[in-house]
């Protein structure tokens, strides 16, 4: 079977007793989310943004050739 990795929020003790019992089964793999609070909240405001003002986007050449240009 393929692997599947999904990220959730457990907002039950009684789910997580089953995904704890999962995990002894070793049907599931439990790994720690390493990506920082603060990286997840700065990604979801900046993609409300991007969606309120789509206009305000850059393309990628441009993106791209403004840290070009930044390095010389």
């Amino acid at each position: 079977m393929e692997s599947i990795t999904y990220q959730l929020t457990v907002k039950k003790e009684k789910a997580y007793t089953i995904l704890e019992n999962l995990q002894l089964d070793e049907a599931i793999e439990m790994t720690p989310n390493d990506i920082p609070q603060w990286q997840i909240t700065e990604t979801r405001r900046r993609l409300a943004e991007m969606k309120a003002n789509p206009h305000n986007m850059l393309d990628s050449d441009t993106f791209f050739n403004s840290i070009d240009a930044d390095a010389e």
